[in-house]
């Protein structure tokens, strides 16, 4: 099933698909983002909507959306990024985005109507990832050797990590889990 996440009516079809089909939910990853915006000096009104229309816009209405579906003792967990903690040179709208989705993970895990339930909420904060989406800068050695200077671990993350990470949080080991950041970055964060 397929859905536009900036656009919660979207969402909200999805939502009745997955009912239809599967009753409920037991783990929701929200993992959209686009992370391309143009210099402050050439942002506007679309260009801003675009980006945070998916990156926060997005985020909260999956979670709003999958309310209902959602079981008690269900796992959420948001796909964040490290930008959103230590900033991303040339790139501040996508950074503030991640900041936001941090703030909103941090109380919307101690949220007492979710806290009723008992269904927590999580994220993942990935460094730089070689997906599809980062291929271009990969592919790059200017841009690779970049990167991998500001890694302690000097390479780029790899996606199984990140699913990893994303499985632990979902799973019944992270119990007593909520709110919570887990940074899987190589230590870029902490560099």
């Amino acid at each position: 099933m397929a859905a536009d996440v900036a656009d919660p009516a979207s969402l909200g079809r999805l939502m009745e698909g997955i009912r239809a089909r599967y009753g409920r939910l037991d783990v929701l990853v929200v993992n959209a983002g686009v992370s391309q915006a143009p210099p402050l000096s050439e942002l506007d009104p679309a260009g801003y909507e675009a980006l945070m229309g998916v990156n926060c816009r997005g985020a909260v209405f999956t979670l709003a959306k999958a309310l209902p579906l959602l079981a008690d003792g269900a796992a959420v967990v948001f796909v964040g990024s490290v930008a959103g903690r230590k900033g991303q040179p040339g790139d501040a709208l996508y950074a503030g985005s991640k900041g936001f989705l941090r703030a909103f993970v941090r109380n919307a895990g101690t949220d007492p109507e979710l806290q009723a339930r008992r269904i927590r909420v999580n994220s993942v904060a990935p460094g730089p990832v070689d997906t599809p989406m980062t291929a271009a800068a990969v592919a790059d050695p200017a841009v690779t050797a970049y990167v991998e200077g500001l890694i302690p671990m000097r390479r780029w993350g790899r996606a199984e990590e990140v699913a990893a990470a994303i499985l632990f949080l979902a799973s019944d080991a992270a119990d007593f889990t909520t709110g919570a950041e887990l940074t899987v970055d190589g230590g870029m964060a902490h560099a």
